[in-house]
């Protein structure tokens, strides 16, 4: 499936994992618009106008809404004091 992803990230405790999911979101999808502005590729006006129309209804939205709402989150694992040393795993 190559229309999604999947993200391993983790927090210091001074982001929380919302705020760096918008984040993570936020760079690559202004990327992309303007790839798709730029490219002098034929399908480049149904693509701006498919993405503009997703964001009319949200106020939150400037122009643009590259990404779909929501997403899988899943936790992996918790650690809550890790080790401060390195663990041999080899031996």
């Amino acid at each position: 499936m190559p229309s999604h992803l999947h993200l391993i990230a983790g927090t210091n405790g001074i982001s929380t994992l919302s705020e760096i999911l918008r984040d993570f979101k936020k760079f690559p999808s202004k990327v992309f618009i303007k790839h798709i502005q730029d490219e002098p590729e034929s399908s480049r006006a149904w693509m701006l106008r498919f993405f503009e129309n997703a964001g009319k209804p949200l106020k939150r939205i400037e122009q643009y809404k590259f990404w779909q709402d929501g997403n899988q989150a899943k936790e992996i694992i918790r650690v809550k004091n890790p080790p401060s040393e390195k663990v041999d795993l080899k031996g």
